[in-house]
């Protein structure tokens, strides 16, 4: 292929997108599945599944408020009762239960220690972006 021919392909491309763009045309990865969620939240047929999504999250959250406490041993007095229900609940979530206990108890007693916290590790001040120093998030 020819440069010639190349630089009017190139060009062509980028014009027709900001054509579409402007025109509200455009099928890009990002404005594809928008619309068509904002099109079809509301519509008969699809207002049921809406209300199950949200409804099925709501309960999913509760499980993992249940799970989550029998990880701290908080949800009945017995260790195998928690251990067995977290198990039980966590595996419904399909996240593993007794890997996510013990980090999780690493967690909590490191929790305010940037060296040994394992959850949060804060990057270095020489590798934070410029915009961070210009405008800070904390006073």
């Amino acid at each position: 292929m020819s440069q010639r021919l190349k630089k009017w392909c190139i060009v062509s491309m980028v014009e027709t997108a900001k054509s579409e763009i402007k025109h509200g045309k455009s099928n890009s990865t990002f404005t594809r599945p928008a619309n068509n969620v904002s099109k079809n939240w509301f519509q008969p047929g699809h207002t049921p599944w809406s209300i199950y999504w949200i409804v099925q999250g709501c309960v999913c959250i509760g499980i993992w408020v249940i799970a989550h406490e029998c990880g701290h041993q908080a949800f009945s007095d017995y260790p195998w009762i928690n251990d067995t229900v977290g198990l039980i609940l966590h595996s419904a979530l399909l996240a593993p239960y007794f890997s996510w206990k013990y980090s999780h108890r690493h967690h909590h007693s490191n929790t305010g220690s940037l060296e040994r916290d394992e959850n949060y590790v804060p990057k270095f001040k020489s590798q934070l972006r410029w915009y961070t120093k210009v405008y800070p998030t904390t006073r």
